[in-house]
């Protein structure tokens, strides 16, 4: 009986610290045209990041996706909802300003192979019309 107590008790652990870890909370902000902050979204009980992370960032109305970070090769850049019209850009730089990648005219989808740099920090610039979004990319073994 005792062991039964103390199993059900260990049980009821794991099924706490597993209810918890599960639970995040995601802000989103959307800003105006004058870079104002107009519209906080705070999502509650979101599943974790995949394993390397995810990571998000909004500029005018399109959502900003990366993932893994960090990389062990490939990369991907996920944009939604853009415009024809407006010039899309990105620039990557090694910690010594070099250029290592630039792409123009993006989709919805960009994935950028780091195979075969070096291992470090990269700083990433996402260009959307006027409006420019940073990111350090971090490539590992």
């Amino acid at each position: 009986m005792r062991n039964l107590n103390l199993l059900l008790i260990i049980l009821l652990i794991i099924f706490i610290q597993s209810f918890a870890l599960s639970q995040t909370t995601t802000r989103n902000y959307l800003y105006d045209e004058m870079g104002n902050r107009t519209t906080r979204v705070v999502l509650l009980n979101q599943p974790p990041p995949p394993p390397g992370g995810e990571y998000r960032d909004s500029i005018k109305n399109s959502e900003i996706s990366i993932y893994p970070n960090p990389t062990q090769g490939l990369l991907t850049v996920k944009i939604t909802n853009l415009k024809k019209d407006v010039e899309t850009k990105i620039v990557i730089n090694d910690m010594s300003g070099r250029a290592v990648f630039t792409f123009n005219n993006l989709s919805e989808f960009t994935d950028i192979n780091f195979s075969e740099k070096t291992n470090g920090v990269y700083l990433m610039k996402i260009y959307i019309g006027s409006d420019v979004s940073d990111w350090k990319i971090l490539k590992e073994k």
